[in-house]
Parts: structure tokens; C-alpha cells; sequence
């Protein structure tokens, strides 16, 4: 290969990488302008200008209000390919395998997973029904499943995604059971977490529980186990020995 090949195809990575820098920021940020992408990234403006114009071409970015770019509906084609995914696939039949076995109809499953500085909603079911890839909306530090995978982590990675979280979603929960601080909702969680359970009861609304455990998988990335009981007739001994069985039952199923 000839150095100017080369140099086209340096050029070339770079670009591309450039350019999914600047969705995923668009993607966890919300609208920015081209002046703030080139500010995060550490480019030129004109460098920044460029990638946007083939994002845009490309249709996964668009020009919003007052000259902010935001993601474009292109981004949920690359949403719906992952429903193809053969984990997501594998997973959906071993809940599905496991609703049928259930005693509590009523519940919440869910299955979320960290990857990288992300929390991922990978699927929800709820009475007999499946969806894959959910957006939660809720913020991270009243998410079960998010804060048992961020125990996993170390503190200062830990507390980096719970702020980042706050400046997207806000702060949730119930003020006088919810600690104000991801310090101290850390350490509040690192209390509650009993068998490997994390519950939090009452964080959302009264009487509403939300049990999180651990689950192997075949994927080198964490994901933990959620069990919602929105009218609290578990109580919180049901709540654990039920996540324990559900993972068991999965995790036979999925490796």
C-alpha cells in the first residue's frame, strides 16, 4: 500500500470515528451546536462542520432550533437492527420460558446492561408480553437494575455515570427516602444490598418495590435482573427468593 493510500484510509477511520463521537455526545446530551461539538471533541469548527453535513445527508442528524443539532429519527433504524441481535433473540425466549412458570402475573421483568458508561433497558415484560429495547425515562438514581450494575463498578466511574445521568434525566424519587447526592445514594444502596439483592422500597412511591440482581450471561458485558411489584404484595423476602429463582431458571436457559 502506497503512503497516500494510507494517508486517505488514516483520514478516512479518523472521519468515521469523529463522526460517532459527535452522535453518541448529540445521543447523550441532547441539542448542541456545531461551536459546542467542536469544544467537546477538541477539533476545528469547520472539521466538526463537515462530519455534521454527512450525518445529516446520512439521515441521523438534523438541524433543530436555533442552529442545534439533534438526532434524527435515522438513529432508531440502528435501534431496531439490534432486535436482530441473536442475545437479545436468546434472552426474549428464556423470559418468556420463565412468564410461563411464574406465580406473580402482575410483575415487572426486566433485564438491563452496562455498557461502557451507559445503562441499557434491553427488555421489559409485563403480563405475558415482551419488548426489546425500552427506554426507561426515569432517572438512573431510582433505577434498581442501574444501580446494582454500578455497585459492579469502581466509585469514582460509578458516581461519573450517576451525575451525568442527572443532567439528562433530572433527580428522582421520593425526596424524604431518596439521598440527594450519587455519593450518598451509592452508599445507601451499598447498605440495602442483602443476597446479592439490591431492593429499593418506596424510592419511587409508596408501597412500590424494585428488586435487582446479577445475572451471567454469554455477553462480556454486566446485566442485572429486575423484578418491579408496583402494589408491594411481595414484601421483601418473595421479592429476593423470586429474583433468586427467575435468574436461576434463566441463567439454566441462557448458558
Amino acid at each position: 500500500m502506497s503512503s497516500s493510500t494510507e494517508s486517505a484510509s488514516a483520514s478516512g477511520n479518523q472521519s468515521l470515528a469523529r463522526g460517532l463521537q459527535m452522535l453518541r455526545l448529540l445521543a447523550e446530551n441532547g441539542p448542541l451546536t456545531a461551536t459546542e461539538l467542536a469544544s467537546r471533541l477538541g477539533i476545528h469548527q469547520s472539521s466538526a462542520s463537515r462530519s455534521l453535513a454527512v450525518l445529516i445527508s446520512t439521515g441521523y442528524v438534523r438541524k433543530g432550533a436555533q442552529g442545534r443539532f439533534e438526532c434524527s429519527f435515522g438513529v432508531l433504524g440502528l435501534a431496531d437492527a439490534l432486535a436482530w441481535q441473536p442475545f437479545l433473540a436468546q434472552l426474549e425466549t428464556a423470559v418468556r420460558a420463565s412468564i410461563r412458570n411464574n406465580d406473580y402475573p402482575d410483575i415487572t421483568i426486566t433485564f438491563s446492561m452496562l455498557w461502557e458508561h451507559d445503562v441499557l433497558h434491553l427488555l421489559r415484560s409485563r403480563w405475558g408480553r415482551v419488548h426489546s429495547l425500552w427506554n426507561g425515562g426515569y432517572p438512573l438514581n431510582v433505577s434498581a437494575p442501574g444501580l446494582r450494575l454500578l455497585l459492579e463498578l469502581p466509585e469514582e466511574s460509578a458516581l461519573a455515570i450517576l451525575d451525568r445521568s442527572r443532567d439528562r434525566l433530572g433527580w428522582g424519587g421520593r425526596p424524604e427516602v431518596v439521598p440527594e447526592t450519587a455519593a450518598g445514594t451509592l452508599a445507601l444502596a451499598r447498605e440495602l444490598l442483602v443476597d446479592e439483592v439490591l431492593l429499593l422500597d418506596g424510592w419511587l412511591r409508596p408501597q412500590h418495590a424494585t428488586g435487582a440482581i446479577m445475572v451471567r450471561t454469554p455477553e462480556p458485558s454486566p446485566v442485572a435482573l429486575a423484578i418491579v411489584d408496583e402494589a408491594g404484595h411481595l414484601g421483601a423476602t418473595a421479592h429476593t427468593l423470586l429474583l433468586h429463582r427467575v435468574r436461576r431458571d434463566l441463567e439454566a436457559e441462557l448458558n
